[in-house]
């Protein structure tokens, strides 16, 4: 991923707290939607996080990506 990592600093800003991946799930031809256990909550992508006003917008074997609904900004968080 080519986002920035998302930094303790950018979650207190932001509002995120506690944000933790449990599990990621990429697409693969069994599975064709990518998705992931975020805060031991099930995520799609285009879903948002519960409790954030973040969105998934992207998952690979060792990250996902949120995308900020009111900024914009976009960020990746490792597994």
């Amino acid at each position: 991923m080519t986002l920035p990592v998302l930094r303790e600093s950018d979650k207190e800003r932001l509002g995120l707290g506690d944000i933790r991946i449990n599990m990621v799930r990429p697409a693969n031809r069994a599975h064709p939607y990518a998705s992931a256990i975020i805060n031991l909550q099930p995520v799609h992508i285009g879903e948002r996080i519960p409790d954030t006003s973040a969105v998934l917008i992207g998952v690979d074997t060792r990250s996902v990506a949120i995308e900020i609904e009111n900024t914009g900004e976009r960020f990746h968080i490792r597994f």
